[in-house]
């Protein structure tokens, strides 16, 4: 490739319309595990996440963008979580959510994930539940007694969604 070729794409890129794809969004800073390996685990449980009102305001006043990965504190623990992702779903075009989970609320995390889907047919979602260890060091490192069992509920749970929604990935973090 000439100067000349390489001189034009960078002029393109520099003049091509900028527009924003992907939003990192930490929805609360309330967590119920204690991880050993949490980057954030200071800033965990303090005052100050947006209200609902205030996120509808962020949403509003963003351009169109197409990924969300969403982020906590414990997501699951937003009471408004599914509000948000259709919030974002409408007003933003958002078609794809990176939900991470600790995995300690199984009920509450096969709910929210229909909901989701449901409200929201054109949306990929990938639920990413966090898994560092089997039984005792998995409840070690979270430092919640039973995680282990609770995040294999919560695994089950997702099953009905998967056989359901096409568009549910299922996937299992480790650190």
């Amino acid at each position: 490739m000439n100067n000349g070729t390489k001189l034009g794409r960078v002029f393109q890129a520099l003049t091509r319309p900028k527009r924003l794809k992907l939003v990192i969004f930490f929805v609360t800073s309330v967590c119920n595990a204690k991880c050993r390996t949490c980057f954030y685990w200071e800033e965990l449980n303090q005052r100050g996440d947006l209200t609902w009102d205030e996120i509808q305001t962020l949403s509003r006043t963003m351009p169109r963008f197409t990924d969300l990965w969403l982020s906590g504190g414990e997501p699951m623990l937003r009471r408004e979580l599914t509000d948000i992702v259709h919030l974002f779903y409408l007003e933003n075009g958002v078609r794809w959510v990176n939900l991470p989970t600790n995995g300690l609320l199984p009920a509450r995390t096969g709910e929210w994930v229909e909901r989701i889907l449901g409200e929201n047919p054109a949306l990929r979602l990938d639920l990413n539940v966090a898994m560092d260890g089997l039984y005792e060091m998995q409840d070690s490192i979270r430092a919640v007694p039973g995680n282990f069992a609770k995040t294999l509920q919560t695994l089950e749970a997702m099953q009905p969604c998967r056989r359901n929604y096409s568009n549910l990935r299922v996937n299992i973090n480790t650190v």
